[in-house]
């Protein structure tokens, strides 16, 4: 009988990642660059993000079609940033490993099941004042309520997970 694939729980990165554009929120000084590009669904209405931070370019793009955490929020900004830390309290996550199946694979759609699960895609790059190197990630996240849940969707979905 051949081994199975547990993936790996990567809940843990998803809060390193929500700390740092926590961080970044809070006190924007502390980096030298701050490049973000996110995305995150709780349902069919996304929440995304861009920001570009540099010694001569500063950019910020918010977008939130998620009427009541927009509502709730005030703006599409606050709702990005109350949306990173809403996924983040996730209680086990899991990442896509960029396989798919075929051109026509909508990753957001398919991964969350039909958005029965909320997902994260992010691009980050960023460096703080006094450190030599930058520290870059991209991944895509799905979230789960718990780590059974996780384990039933990991159960038939192992192709597709790190």
């Amino acid at each position: 009988m051949a081994e199975q694939h547990i993936p790996e729980q990567q809940i843990q990165t998803v809060r390193q990642i929500a700390g740092i554009v926590h961080e970044f929120r809070e006190y924007p000084a502390r980096f030298t660059k701050f490049e973000l590009t996110c995305g995150m669904t709780f349902g069919a209405d996304p929440v995304a993000g861009i920001i570009r931070v540099t010694p001569s370019k500063q950019d910020e793009q918010f977008l939130c079609k998620d009427e009541e955490l927009r509502e709730r929020a005030g703006s599409d900004r606050d709702a990005f940033f109350d949306a990173v830390d809403i996924f983040a309290t996730s209680e086990a996550a899991l990442a896509w490993n960029g396989n798919s199946p075929g051109k026509d694979f909508h990753v957001p759609r398919e991964m969350s099941l039909n958005f029965a699960h909320p997902t994260m895609n992010v691009e980050i790059e960023f460096r703080r004042k006094g450190e030599p190197d930058a520290f870059r990630l991209s991944m895509f996240f799905i979230g789960f309520d718990n780590l059974a849940s996780a384990s039933v969707y990991a159960s038939k979905r192992q192709g597709f997970l790190k």
